[in-house]
């Protein structure tokens, strides 16, 4: 074993890992080693005589009672069965420990700039033959995704949970008397003003806020799915993970959180394509259209929030626990200022 491991890490591989790598045929020796890049897990490499695979230790939280394991490990399971190859595929779980083991799936991570029309078309064709499926037995047993919308009601009600969540950072110090001033002068009034002119639309078009999409509407989704999550194969094919938020969601959603993603942003003269494999999903209606075009401002909102994260304790015990170094936190608030930035200007009533 890597003797970088902690003591913790150390005792957990030895027991439940060791029984849960027999369990997939790796017995014998084998090696451990924790990879970077892991923003809410611990991820090692585990080499043995014949064969390379992930472990993967998941994070737990008071806080946060998402099953990341099983919602990641049944979307694996659903996708390697769709005949999907760009996904990693699932060896075996261990619940109680809260471990899983996938095959290796390797690959050079993308960079801003890096990004081609080809890969946003690897992206689409991989969300088709997901939803090629989606009528089926298997598909039936995915939960519904993290922070799932199906009315423009739920959509507004969870991203006026995230202002409201980084309305109450404490301005502590000077960086996050900033992220406070941020939310109070830009990003709230954005989500007003997203608010209002979604609310004038259903009233126009005469559509319910809390009208459900129905079972037919729904996707499945990866979620946060964009190519900050993905890896460049040798031959230029993509390959897809961290699918811990998947499962049943809105397809405007997916489009929405696709291309609001700043780490490693997709090309927005893509967003046709795209819009209309998701429209399609969703009916394939003018009303569904305009309906995409209208959620994108409150998801820009959303992003904004997300990329303050780092500013509330939840966030912060979810990195500790994967050992990732503290977030800059100068760095993530300049980040949330170019974001908001490009957020509809706020007009006065």
């Amino acid at each position: 074993m890597n003797n970088q491991l902690s003591r913790e890490e150390l005792v957990l591989l030895s027991t439940s890992g060791t029984e849960l790598l027999k369990s997939v045929g790796l017995g014998g020796d084998v090696s451990f080693e924790r990879l970077s890049g892991g923003r809410n897990n611990r991820v090692y490499r585990v080499a043995a005589r014949d064969a390379t695979i992930v472990l993967k230790w998941y994070f737990r939280h008071a806080d946060d009672q998402r099953d990341r394991l099983n919602a990641e490990y049944l979307f694996c399971e659903y996708a390697v069965d769709c005949g999907a190859t760009c996904v990693a595929k699932p060896l075996g779980r261990d619940n109680a420990s809260q471990l899983a083991a996938y095959s290796l799936v390797e690959g050079q991570r993308l960079a801003c700039g890096q990004i081609e029309t080809n890969h946003t078309e690897q992206a689409i064709a991989f969300l088709h033959l997901l939803n090629e499926h989606r009528a089926g037995d298997i598909a039936k047993r995915l939960p519904i995704a993290s922070e799932a919308c199906f009315s423009l009601q739920e959509h507004v009600d969870c991203v006026s949970a995230r202002v409201a969540r980084v309305q109450g950072i404490a301005p502590s110090a000077e960086h996050h008397g900033k992220a406070v001033e941020l939310v109070d002068t830009t990003i709230a009034p954005a989500l007003v003003q997203a608010v209002n002119e979604l609310q004038a639309w259903a009233r126009k078009s005469d559509i319910s806020m809390r009208a459900s999409l129905t079972a037919e509407q729904r996707c499945v989704s990866p979620s946060d799915f964009g190519f900050h999550n993905a890896l460049l194969r040798e031959h230029g094919e993509l390959s897809f993970f961290d699918f811990e938020y998947a499962g049943w969601d809105d397809p405007a959603k997916l489009l929405c959180d696709f291309y609001c993603q700043p780490q490693v942003p997709a090309l927005r003269e893509t967003w046709r394509q795209f819009a209309d494999l998701t429209a399609t999903l969703a009916g394939d209606t003018e009303l569904e259209r305009q309906r995409q075009a209208l959620l994108f401002p409150l998801y820009q909102v959303k992003w904004c929030c997300i990329l303050l994260n780092e500013f509330v304790a939840t966030a912060r015990d979810r990195r500790k626990f994967a050992e990732q170094q503290p977030a800059d936190l100068a760095l993530q608030l300049e980040k949330a200022k170019r974001l908001a930035d490009q957020l509809p200007q706020v007009t006065e009533p």
